[in-house]
């Protein structure tokens, strides 16, 4: 270059300035000023400044020039590039002019190493340097010098020893620098015992993690974070680079589990690392339904028992209900404690025997078993009442009167209940003998027991109300009229004569109470009563050739019993009544041996509250107690 030679002349020129001999003639010029002195010899002075300022331009343009134009470096990956701990590193170089290199190596510390000594070039070229990295993990600059001889008498220069056969001296022109970066890597594998685990059979999952370095050797992390499905686990370290860990599965959902170690180490990159496994459900399912039959249209309930094998609820699953033949598929709805219910509609549904099934059950359930259910959409019952056209019955009497519920239907009537709605003149007493279920074609016959209040025409309703399989509700009806008739019957009442003369008498002048005279009475009473009940059927009898009515006979056969009857249990009972109250006066004049009433009226007897004794309907006072009545 034109810029060294005329630095290498300047700089010889201004070492024969420095080297002037002593003596001569000079001449000294002193000038003193603010009592400063300064001696100056002019020719020397002169030329040693201008020849310095020269050298010293040349000497700035020519390092610059050969910075920027002398020597270029860069690796096989470009500066700035990545490499791994123990990777090979080709250093490229570009010198442009003849000279020496230098390769050094500077580490994050700043201190150098130097790759590759002093190298000649005869004439500019590209050249490569081969460095292997070690355990390093930082940043790594390269840098190439270039050098030039200058000669013996340059006093900057470098003495290269291994440049030539002698000593050289040289000076550096230029310098050029490439960094990379190491990054320190490792390897680590994570991994569980098993792929796929079993609830109630496995209780945990076993992890383990290892951690290398790029050649497999055992490398311990600083610290390990361990999750799985975001659930923290503790890692413990077993060996050297091995670490393990357990999670727990029991109480766990089926499904996927994802486990993530992080692993961090100082001046190496953050490692992460992923596996899977898997947790299955084995269930038994039992299905059943609220109903065996359905009507037509109808809602039909299924529920799903799902037990693990230990017989426990699984519950949060997800699956459906299938009906053969249908086509249908309902989603099953989660109550809790492994019990599911799913409602599908019967509509379109033909009659016929159909099956409950699952569908669609979720990934991760392992199904051991189904115990399917048997259902039937059948037909619609219909019950048809027959009453009778007409019923007639006796007023204060009480008849009962048959009818008749049928099915004509298709389906089975069930829940039968029948209610009857009458008028105000009739009493109803009883509904019963029905049937509450009934097949398609089937009937039952109940039993109406009514009875007249009133007489007249009335109107009794029979009100029935079923259900079909599907329970749903119909009702039917029938009426028909009822005639309540009176009974024209006559009731003879046979009087009974009361007369007890000498011993009532006696006990009446005595000033005896009427208790006692009822006392002695009682004896001849019994046979007054007995004779009053002879003659009150014959008078009874006679009555009925008179009146010649079906109403007379019927009274002259109850009546005439009825009264002897009660004469015969109480016979001196109202002679007793009467006497009392006389205090034994005459009671012939009360009483009618023989006699009777035609078509009158038997009455209630009046009951003691005291004591409870029945007493005659006449009575005042207690023939047991003589309360009051």
């Amino acid at each position: 270059m034109p810029q060294i030679h005329v630095f290498l002349y300047l700089s010889a020129a201004v070492a024969d300035i420095l080297q002037i001999p002593k003596g001569g003639n000079h001449t000294k010029i002193i000038k003193r000023k603010r009592n400063l002195t300064v001696s100056l010899e002019d020719d020397f002075m002169k030329k040693w400044i201008i020849g310095f300022a020269i050298l010293w331009c040349l000497l700035l343009a020519s390092y610059q020039s050969a910075t920027s134009q002398v020597i270029v470096v860069w690796t096989e990956r470009g500066c700035n590039a990545t490499y791994n701990p123990g990777e090979m590193v080709k250093i490229h170089y570009r010198v442009y002019e003849r000279g020496w290199t230098r390769v050094f190596k500077q580490y994050p510390d700043t201190h150098e190493e130097e790759i590759a000594g002093w190298k000649y070039f005869p004439t500019g070229g590209e050249y490569v340097e081969i460095d292997t990295l070690g355990p390093e993990c930082a940043r790594i600059t390269y840098t190439v010098t270039f050098w030039q001889e200058i000669g013996a008498g340059c006093s900057g220069c470098l003495p290269c020893y291994g440049c030539g056969p002698s000593v050289v001296y040289v000076m550096e022109f230029g310098r050029d620098m490439c960094s990379i970066n190491v990054q320190c890597d490792m390897k680590a594998s994570l991994f569980t015992d098993k792929v796929e685990y079993t609830a109630s059979i496995d209780s945990e999952a076993k992890i383990t993690l290892n951690t290398t370095n790029i050649y497999g050797s055992p490398l311990d992390a600083d610290s390990i974070v361990l999750d799985v499905n975001g659930e923290g686990v503790t890692a413990i370290k077993s060996s050297a680079g091995i670490y393990t860990a357990s999670f727990t599965l029991s109480g766990r959902s089926q499904g996927e589990y994802t486990v993530t170690a992080s692993i961090f180490k100082r001046n190496y990159p953050q490692l992460v690392k992923t596996t899977k496994f898997t947790l299955i459900i084995p269930v038994s399912i039992h299905l059943s339904t609220d109903n065996p039959v359905y009507a037509p249209g109808g809602q039909a309930a299924v529920r799903a028992e799902v037990r693990d094998r230990a017989g426990n609820g699984v519950s949060g699953l997800q699956f459906e209900l299938s009906v053969s033949g249908s086509g249908k598929s309902v989603p099953f709805a989660d109550l809790g404690g492994g019990i599911y219910e799913a409602q599908i509609d019967l509509s379109g549904f033909e009659q016929g025997q159909y099956v409950a099934d699952i569908a669609g059950m979720e990934e991760y359930v392992h199904i051991d078993s189904v115990r399917k259910a048997e259902f039937t959409v059948g037909g619609l019952p219909t019950i048809v009442t027959d009453v009778p056209s007409e019923a007639e019955i006796t007023a204060g009497s009480t008849e009962d009167i048959s009818f008749v519920l049928k099915n004509t239907g298709d389906g089975e009537a069930v829940n039968i209940t029948v209610s009857v709605q009458a008028s105000p003149g009739i009493d109803v007493m009883a509904v019963s003998g029905y049937a509450h279920t009934l097949p398609s074609g089937d009937q039952t016959t109940g039993v109406l027991s009514l009875a007249g209040r009133d007489t007249g025409v009335y109107t009794v309703t029979i009100e029935t109300s079923y259900q079909d399989a599907g329970e749903g509700v119909h009702t039917t009806s029938g009426s028909f009229p009822v005639t309540v008739t009176s009974g024209m019957g006559l009731v003879l009442v046979a009087g009974v004569a009361a007369a007890t003369a000498l011993g009532a008498a006696a006990y009446l002048l005595k000033g005896r109470a009427g208790t006692k005279a009822v006392e002695e009475g009682s004896k001849p009473g019994q046979k007054i009563a007995q004779k009053a009940s002879q003659k009150g059927t014959q008078a009874a009898e006679a009555a009925t050739k008179k009146t010649g009515t079906q109403a007379a006979e019927a009274a002259t056969k109850n009546s005439g019993t009825k009264v002897a009857e009660a004469a015969t249990k109480n016979p001196g009972t109202k002679v007793a009544e009467a006497a009392s109250k006389t205090r034994g006066a005459n009671l012939s004049s009360g009483a009618v041996a023989g006699g009777g009433v035609l078509g009158g009226v038997v009455k209630k007897p009046e009951v003691c509250k005291k004591c409870g004794f029945k007493n005659s309907p006449d009575s005042t006072f207690c023939s047991q107690c003589g309360e009051e009545l």
